[in-house]
């Protein structure tokens, strides 16, 4: 399943949740601090692959902007008001790579973190959270 609405996949860089990991099974939220820590944003990979049946049904991401995040000391709080949502919520299905192009506030802002919220619940393998290449 791909977000863009000619059906192509856009060109993949960057992974900062390894695939594989089983660190977001069993949770409703994954906070990801994006390295370089000033990130403008593109694409969010959103992998289901090897969940079937017991995938995360939908999803949505927020992103924290670079200037409101906090020192490496303090947790980020998942219920902080400064969050802002940079994808919609979207079905995910089973055993597959989800693709989704995001939209202008993305592509513009400048951000430090994401987070990955899973509607309910259920098993992702991976999210990636794209950046544009630069020559």
């Amino acid at each position: 399943m791909v977000g863009r609405a000619d059906g192509t996949i856009p060109p993949l860089t960057g992974d900062w949740f390894p695939r594989g990991s089983k660190a977001l099974l069993n949770q409703s939220r994954a906070i990801i601090v994006l390295a370089p820590q000033k990130s403008h944003l593109q694409y969010i990979d959103i992998d289901t692959s090897h969940f079937s049946g017991n995938e995360a049904p939908s999803s949505s991401v927020l992103a924290l902007r670079a200037e409101e995040i906090p020192s490496d000391e303090v947790k980020l709080n998942p219920n902080d008001s400064r969050w802002e949502e940079i994808l919609p919520v979207v079905e995910l299905g089973p055993d597959s790579r989800h693709v989704f192009e995001l939209g202008a506030k993305a592509k513009e802002g400048i951000w430090s973190a994401v987070m990955v919220r899973m509607i309910p619940d259920g098993g992702m393998v991976s999210i990636s959270p794209l950046v544009p290449q630069f020559q």
